[in-house]
């Protein structure tokens, strides 16, 4: 063990403490996905209920498919190369110094390590080999289609594809679902010996992840979820899972409210604001989606269309990938509309109704996708003359679209919520993270709602500060790190010792 993990001391760390959670409580940590920070953090977690909860139990979930997995997303095998090594070189780290290193400060902690195993079904399971992703979502194992939309998350993840054809990836479907039935089984082991009060796991929206919910779920245990925040510097850990955007807006505006007590308005302002500017204006060397845009060739797209049409509408699409690999967690209301293209199409034609330009941004992480996804979405062609489609990789700056633009349409994608911020009237044709929290947000769930919201946006009202709630949560709200110190995004300090 290395001088740096030495030095390091539990006296500078507080404890964790879970809501509503008896002091008596025995915790199980699993631990399902193999990238910094999420090993980190849960490293921190593992250690900080360990200071306030008389039994911790660290459950290592992770084998060389789990990073297969991860690895196979990289298209550039030169990449996933580097990254399957960075990764196992992480791993035993982890494993030969961190966790050894945790033991020794923590009597309460103890760690269990999942067996290798070879992954063969135990159970009968009809996997649904179809055209079709949503067939896949269907898959039960045990009573619920938890299996089957993980293998879907897993697939479309892999194939960079969300209407990816199941019948060509057999072998990985299959792969996939074996190992589902070993994390579950092992999960129920685990439950089993430990009998645990509450469990934690890492997002909830991943394979590995699903397994021990659902394995939880059959043992009444309670789950809480950890996961970053905007701020890297800050962890959230909560009951209920980070896609859940009802129970995360009630959060969000519980926070506001505290904070409304606790702060002076210009300190809310100012920290909203800053939010804000900071999407908008990145600092240097920081890469964003937008930070290669260029706002001149924004200008020459805008002043075009305009020659032609007075009232300009910039509809900003939304990547659809981890929205179809959520399940029932993202609550989704009932539209006159069934897909995202679909949407924009009633768009196009309300606006040529209308006189008005269109302007479509692909989403610009579109341009990482599989080449089928970004041709579907860059040669869309919705046979409006009033409707210019803008690529995923184009350089035409978003924000200066939305700047020009007489008016914002979205999906649901954050670029909604900071058109408010920056005084533009914003229409959501799809459920987000922003829309119950009382910012001015027109939700539109009938073409008839779009036509009225369209034809009238010269009146529709913009209220500044009801961006603020939702701004003030992303910037402020987590615990600060005490035992991981990250460098970056992708790098960083665990316990002393660095993981990069």
């Amino acid at each position: 063990m290395d001088g740096s993990m030495q030095m390091f001391t539990s006296n500078r760390i507080e404890p964790l403490e879970l809501e509503r959670l008896p002091q008596g409580s025995t915790i199980i940590v699993f631990e399902t996905y193999p990238h910094l920070p999420h090993i980190a953090r849960n490293i921190e977690v593992t250690a900080r209920i360990a200071l306030r909860y008389r039994k911790v139990i660290y459950c290592y979930m992770l084998e060389d498919q789990e990073i297969d997995e991860v690895c196979e997303n990289n298209r550039n095998p030169i990449k996933r190369l580097y990254m399957y090594y960075k990764l196992k070189k992480r791993l035993k780290i982890l494993k030969a110094e961190i966790l050894p290193r945790l033991i020794e400060m923590y009597e309460n902690i103890e760690v269990i390590t999942k067996p290798e195993r070879n992954h063969r079904i135990k159970h009968d399971i009809e996997l649904n080999l179809s055209e079709s992703v949503l067939d896949l979502k269907k898959v039960c194992f045990e009573g619920t289609n938890e299996m089957g939309i993980s293998i879907a998350s897993n697939l479309i993840s892999l194939a960079k594809n969300s209407r990816v054809r199941p019948s060509e990836y057999i072998n990985k479907i299959r792969n996939f679902a074996n190992k589902y039935v070993c994390d579950y089984s092992f999960c129920i082991e685990c439950l089993e010996r430990y009998k645990p009060t509450v469990s934690i796991v890492f997002n909830g929206r991943f394979s590995s992840s699903k397994a021990v919910i659902q394995a939880c779920r059959k043992k009444d245990i309670d789950i809480y979820f950890h996961e970053s925040t905007a701020n890297i510097n800050r962890f959230a850990i909560s009951r209920y899972q980070p896609h859940d955007r009802v129970a995360l807006q009630k959060q969000m505006l519980a926070f506001w409210e505290r904070a409304q007590q606790e702060k002076s308005k210009a300190q809310l302002i100012e920290i909203s604001s800053n939010y804000f500017k900071e999407l908008r204006f990145p600092e240097a060397g920081k890469q964003t989606f937008t930070s290669k845009q260029k706002s001149n060739e924004a200008l020459e797209v805008i002043r075009k269309m305009q020659r032609e049409y007075k009232t300009i509408v910039t509809f900003f699409t939304t990547s659809e990938d981890e929205l179809a690999s959520l399940g029932d967690v993202y609550s989704v209301s009932i539209h006159e509309w069934s897909t995202q293209k679909e949407a924009i199409y009633i768009v196009a034609d309300i606006c040529q109704k209308l006189g008005f330009g269109l302007i479509v941004r692909v989403h610009p992480n579109v341009s990482n996708k599989c080449t089928s996804e970004k041709r579907s979405w860059d040669n869309m062609n919705l046979g409006f003359k009033n409707t210019n489609v803008i690529k995923s990789s184009s350089k035409v700056s978003s924000y200066t679209l939305m700047e020009e633009s007489k008016l914002i349409v979205t999906y649901g994608s954050t670029i909604g919520i900071e058109s408010v911020f920056w005084g533009k009237p914003s229409i959501t044709m799809f459920d987000s993270y922003y829309d119950e929290i009382g910012a001015t947000i027109y939700h539109a769930k009938t073409i008839r709602e779009v036509m009225c919201y369209i034809k009238s946006c010269d009146m529709l009202e913009v209220d500044k500060e009801s961006s603020f709630p939702f701004a003030y949560y992303k910037a402020e709200f987590g615990t600060h790190y005490q035992m991981y110190e990250p460098h970056d995004e992708y790098d960083g300090k665990i316990m002393g010792k660095m993981l990069k």
